[in-house]
């Protein structure tokens, strides 16, 4: 499922950014979000100022759809048993431990396309090159670009209802 901007998707904790002078904000998602404020939104996180240094915003976000993913259940498919447990062994080390891993496995939590890349590098480290397969992946804007993301946070109605949306 693709989904336009909308800015009530947006989650509050997330900064926008309302520099009109700024070279780049025609491309930036923070800045293009502000602009889709309603006039009745009074209150948001914001970009402050010491942001932009040296001619570069430390905060740009690229106004692009990106591939989201969850699930993991065929991610071995196809990779002989032996081979398959070394990586797997090597991508619970990537979350951190194995429950945090098996959270990520069964699809509670979004694949970021950072840690997508780190999983794919895992697998051809270990010679394996073919793209690997989530148990589902949707087209859509990512709005946090430290850490799980914003359809990882499951203490809103609004992140609950995209998360139950894209799983449509």
């Amino acid at each position: 499922m693709d989904s336009e901007l909308i800015y009530g998707n947006v989650p509050k904790e997330w900064a926008l950014c309302f520099n009109e002078q700024c070279p780049r904000a025609g491309e930036c998602l923070r800045h293009i979000v502000y602009t889709l404020a309603p006039e009745t939104e009074c209150c948001h996180s914001c970009v402050l100022p010491q942001a932009w240094r040296n001619g570069t915003c430390s905060e740009f976000t690229q106004a692009c759809k990106q591939q989201l993913a969850w699930g993991m259940s065929h991610l071995f498919t196809g990779i002989p048993s032996w081979q398959a447990t070394a990586i797997r062994h090597d991508v619970i080390a990537l979350f951190g431990s194995r429950s945090t891993f098996y959270r990520f496995y069964r699809g509670e939590f979004l694949i970021t396309p950072q840690r997508q890349q780190e999983i794919a590098a895992i697998f051809a480290n270990h010679g394996i090159t073919t793209p690997r397969r989530y148990d589902r992946v949707v087209e859509d804007y990512f709005f946090n670009s430290r850490g799980f993301g914003t359809y990882h946070s499951n203490n809103t109605k609004r992140t609950k209802a995209r998360i139950k949306a894209t799983r449509n």
